[in-house]
């Protein structure tokens, strides 16, 4: 695959960023470049469902590449909260469900959203 200018920039960027794009863009071709670049670097992958998972695994195994953890945003949740269930009361804000949860660092302006 020919690589965009706007991949390309991506792929020559140093530090942390954020891939969010529409699918079929190339995000996981640009990640496997960007990986092979940074074979150094440790880099989280957060697929959007578990078929994107596998899916993203497959790709970056037969590319050899092993610096690249893949994982769901459900299942980075599940474990960062232990495996406990918990029942969420209508109603909630997100601050108040990261305090019960002690979550550090979270912001609590301007959050309107409820569970």
């Amino acid at each position: 695959m020919e690589l965009t200018e706007e991949l390309k920039v991506i792929i020559e960027h140093d530090s942390d960023l954020r891939i969010n794009a529409f699918a079929g863009t190339g995000k996981t071709t640009t990640l496997l470049e960007y990986a092979k670049r940074y074979s150094n670097n440790s880099i989280l992958y957060i697929a959007f469902n578990r078929s994107v998972k596998e899916e993203a695994i497959k790709k970056f195994a037969d590319a050899g590449l092993r610096n690249v953890r893949i994982e769901t945003a459900h299942s980075l949740a599940y474990r960062a909260t232990n495996a406990r269930r918990y029942t969420i009361s209508p109603g909630l804000k997100v601050f108040d469900i990261a305090h019960i949860l002690n979550i550090q660092g979270c912001v609590a302006k301007n959050v309107s959203e409820s569970f």
